[in-house]
């Protein structure tokens, strides 16, 4: 599943002496979230259900 990703991109950029101050989700699997205003939401039309539901 996708548990502790902010935390591993942390640790890997700590490893580097980089210090990140901010994570921002631009994408949700091959949907992404460009328009959407930081915490908004939307309903999601039935082929984005389908793009989220597919591997």
């Amino acid at each position: 599943m996708g548990h502790g990703k902010k935390r591993e991109i942390r640790r890997a950029f700590g490893a580097m002496k980089y210090r990140v101050k901010k994570l921002r989700r631009v994408a949700v699997g091959k949907l992404f979230l460009d328009g959407l205003p930081l915490g908004n939401y939307r309903e999601l039309h039935r082929k984005e259900i389908d793009l989220l539901l597919s591997r």
